[in-house]
């Protein structure tokens, strides 16, 4: 129960920050955009165009692109891209979450109570992955329903991005909780 509490905890101060309202934004208005962009008709055209090109894997036969449309290799860009931006931006705004309870008064507070320091850090830690976890689900599914609604092509693996957006962005921020413990500071952990 007092894991429970603790991601608790790092959810209220997640949204006490404004953290988790400004990513919600931020991906609300790329959802938008991405709806007015699915309904120009030679977008719609162009992005289910089966692909032409093909590669040559060495002297053997010619091997076809990632997807068989051109949406297929954009789902693969996206996934990518959100990679790298989920990551990033995601371990910028949360490294704060775990180096909050080092802080005078904080910290005297905590350990006044009946918790070990390793719960404590483990329930900050799948509280800001919980975090990520939403926003991302959050930003794909309705991603993807658009793109569904707008072409009526459904590609259920773009959906297979949650979690392997969500791994990434956990391990990265195993990394930076241990950097945040070892020095006590948010900004060294960001760098390290």
């Amino acid at each position: 129960m007092k894991y429970l509490a603790i991601i608790e905890d790092t959810i209220r101060e997640g949204l006490a920050k404004k953290t988790i309202l400004g990513m919600f934004i931020v991906s609300a208005v790329i959802i938008v955009c991405a709806v007015l962009v699915f309904q120009i008709d030679a977008v719609q055209h162009g992005l289910l165009k089966p692909v032409q090109n093909h590669v040559r894997a060495g002297n053997g036969p010619p091997v076809g692109l990632l997807g068989d449309t051109v949406l297929d290799m954009v789902w693969t860009g996206v996934a990518n891209f959100l990679l790298w931006i989920v990551v990033l931006v995601g371990a910028f705004v949360s490294t704060g979450f775990v180096t909050s309870i080092m802080e005078k008064g904080t910290i005297d507070l905590l350990l006044s109570k009946p918790v070990p320091r390793w719960l404590y850090i483990a329930g900050r830690y799948s509280g800001a992955v919980l975090i990520i976890l939403t926003e991302v689900a959050f930003l794909i599914v309705c991603l993807w329903l658009a793109a569904g609604i707008s072409f009526g092509a459904w590609d259920a693996d773009f959906l297979w991005s949650i979690p392997i957006i969500t791994l990434a962005f956990a391990g990265i921020y195993a990394v930076i909780t241990l950097f945040g413990i070892l020095t006590r500071s948010s900004w060294f952990a960001q760098i390290g």
